[in-house]
Order: structure tokens, then C-alpha cells, then sequence
């Protein structure tokens, strides 16, 4: 039928039809798509100044909290993995691929065990100073939108509205 391609495992037959790998060629441009905008906002926007606007539009406290922790936690592990890492090779380490298997094992060990300890610092450290439950982080001043600016997103939204209206009806 409209079978493009099928191969046989075990005792069925797997078959890829010509819209199925369209819709899967969609799906995954979106994906990208979406993931490169993620990608534009977090390395354009200040982290504190994400986290307010996620506030302001209402996003679960909790979920804006986990952000947060998750955020610094990730800059806490790399500067430790590193700072293991630099330690190994000032002792000679990763001298070899079976040395340096073992090194990053070692490595891995050291990082989590580090990595519990900093939380645990942390956590203590956010008791001790009054900790109600709830992350505050500090807002810098609102900055004045351009006209200009406000212009071109909604012209870019629109363009992207008609292209989506088109790609739906099947328009090139």
C-alpha cells in the first residue's frame, strides 16, 4: 500500500509508511525548533529574571523552586567535577585508557559524595537563616519595552501563525 520501507524482527514486520516519515520529519523539526528557542531564552535571559516572569505567570511555586535548585546544582557539580579532575591530574592521573576508566570512576564516586555534601551545607545554611519554605529571588528593575521591539515579536508571531496555517493546509 503505501508501505516506503519495512524490515522484518523476529517474527513481525515493521513497515514505515511515506505520511508516517512525513509526520515524523514534522515532529521532529518542531522539536528542534522548540528546543532551539529553550535554548535562546536561557542564554539570553538572566536566570533570576526567568524565574520571575514564570512567577508572574503563575507556574507552581514548587516547580519555580526545583528550577532554581537544579539550576545552581548544576554549576555547583561541574566547578566539583572539576576541581576532582584537576586534583587527578596533578597526581598523575588518566595515564592510559585502563588509569583512566579507573580515574573517572573514582571521579564519579568522589563527585557524588561531594555533590551530597555541598546539598547538605546548603540546606543547613538555608535553615539557619530562616528558611520559610520558600526561595526568594531578588527582581531587577523593569526595564521600559520598545515599541519597536513589541512590533517585531508580534510580526514575527504572526509570520509564524501563517506559515503553520499553511504547512496545516497543505499549502508550499
Amino acid at each position: 500500500e503505501d508501505a516506503w520501507a519495512g524490515f522484518q524482527c523476529g517474527g513481525w514486520w515493521i513497515y514505515v509508511s511515506r505520511a508516517g516519515a512525513a509526520q515524523a520529519l514534522t515532529t521532529a523539526v518542531r522539536a528542534v525548533a522548540a528546543v532551539s528557542c529553550l535554548y535562546f531564552v536561557l542564554l539570553t535571559v538572566p536566570f533570576g529574571q526567568l524565574l520571575q516572569v514564570l512567577r508572574r505567570l503563575r507556574m507552581p511555586v514548587l516547580l519555580t523552586e526545583l528550577l532554581l535548585v537544579m539550576f545552581r546544582f548544576i554549576f555547583v557539580l561541574l566547578a566539583t567535577a572539576e576541581q576532582i579532575r584537576l586534583a587527578q591530574l596533578s597526581r598523575g592521573g588518566y595515564r592510559g585508557f585502563r588509569q583512566g576508566m579507573r580515574d573517572l570512576g573514582r571521579l564519579i564516586v568522589r563527585l557524588f559524595v561531594r555533590t551530597r555534601e555541598q546539598m547538605r551545607q546548603w540546606t543547613l545554611g538555608l535553615f539557619s537563616r530562616g528558611f520559610t519554605g520558600q526561595l526568594h529571588v531578588v527582581s531587577s528593575a523593569r526595564g521600559k519595552t520598545s515599541r519597536w521591539f513589541a512590533a517585531a515579536a508580534v510580526a514575527g508571531w504572526m509570520v509564524l501563525l501563517v506559515l503553520e496555517w499553511r504547512l496545516r493546509m497543505g499549502m508550499r
